[in-house]
């Protein structure tokens, strides 16, 4: 692993959540958009290479944002494939793998809590990449 990456967590109102992480002095890196160019979630910098992302939960406080919308611990990798080789030699289950759309790939497990942890390998197109300088 080269690094933790991120905490990622739902909250009931991004854009005040928002604002309190940036008062208390992190910065804004980029947003998640859908289609019709809402957003619903966010990336904060906390520092070199640091992030918390944060969801919209929805007016129910049910998640939006699926398959990784809960709670996570996340570490950048270098290679997502030894990661894999590294977890099957272990016996540790995958839950998820998949891709970034262009910005990278992502393995999802889970610790003995059930607490989820993200391994993320970021492409050279991924946005985060120039905020971890």
């Amino acid at each position: 692993m080269e690094r933790l990456s991120h905490v990622c967590f739902n909250v009931k109102d991004l854009e005040k959540s928002i604002k309190f992480y940036m008062a208390i002095g992190m910065k804004h890196a980029f947003d998640f958009k859908s289609r019709n160019k809402k957003r619903f979630g966010v990336y904060l910098k906390s520092g070199k290479g640091t992030f918390v992302e944060m969801f919209q939960l929805d007016k129910k406080g049910k998640k939006q944002y699926k398959p990784n919308s809960n709670m996570h611990l996340c570490f950048q990798v270098r290679d997502i494939n030894e990661v894999a080789r590294m977890l099957k030699r272990k016996r540790i289950k995958q839950q998820d793998r998949f891709k970034w759309g262009e910005f990278g790939e992502l393995i999802f497990v889970s610790d003995p809590d059930g607490n989820k942890v993200e391994f993320s390998y970021y492409s050279k197109k991924n946005p985060l990449l120039k905020h971890m300088k």
